[in-house]
């Protein structure tokens, strides 16, 4: 998927698309490159479809295609659990960064994309959250039950939607297993709010090699 994805954005980001010339809505934009990337990858690949409505884009490799706009490089995401902000979302995101350039001459647009970030799942966690409790844990100058406490009153600041047995729990538990370094900012919602800054400026420093890359 990889390789198909720095082909496909070389390739339609030189393609003038009529059907989004002058269309302002987002989730418009999305939808004609989300579905452009499933075509491109049926055309090349046999693999078990999936889409927004029923879980994720590209269910047989685990992988959700999120496509936003430079100006604000974020999308939403289902909530199932207050521990994806720690644990990661448990799925990769193959990340579209797209600028959009209208021509009245023809009245066509061009998507020029900036980016396409494939984040491993285990980068899509909260990086400022997992970089505090990383810096906890791996203190070798705290006691456990020290740690514990600091880890407890970062997840209480950050306001995890959990009960305080559970919080509690979660602390003692990262002490002794700190979470990998997320690669995103996690948002509290209803549904989560993912922000692909920290992601787009990592993949540029090559950071994390394989498992936050820009393949455009």
């Amino acid at each position: 998927m990889k390789s198909e994805a720095t082909v496909f954005v070389r390739e339609l980001s030189v393609q003038p698309i009529a059907e989004l010339y002058n269309v302002s809505d987002g989730k418009a934009v999305g939808t004609y490159v989300e579905h452009a990337f499933k075509n491109w990858l049926a055309l090349r690949y046999s693999y078990e479809h999936g889409n927004s409505a029923n879980g994720l884009d590209l269910p047989s490799i685990n992988t959700d295609i999120k496509v936003t706009s430079i100006a604000r490089p974020q999308s939403s995401s289902p909530f199932k659990s207050a521990w994806q902000e720690i644990g990661g979302m448990g799925y990769n995101l193959m990340v579209f960064v797209y600028e959009k350039k209208n021509n009245p001459r023809n009245h066509t647009s061009i998507l020029d994309f900036r980016n396409a970030i494939f984040i491993d799942r285990s980068r899509t966690a909260d990086y400022r959250l997992t970089k505090n409790i990383r810096e906890v844990a791996l203190d070798e100058e705290m006691s456990d039950e020290v740690k514990a406490d600091e880890i407890e009153a970062i997840l209480m600041n950050k306001q995890l939607p959990v009960d305080d047995a559970t919080r509690r729990n979660w602390a003692e538990q990262l002490v002794h297993e700190p979470p990998e370094q997320g690669a995103i900012t996690v948002s509290n919602a209803l549904q989560w709010r993912l922000a692909y800054n920290w992601a787009i400026e990592l993949a540029a420093k090559r950071t994390y090699r394989d498992t936050v890359v820009d393949l455009a």
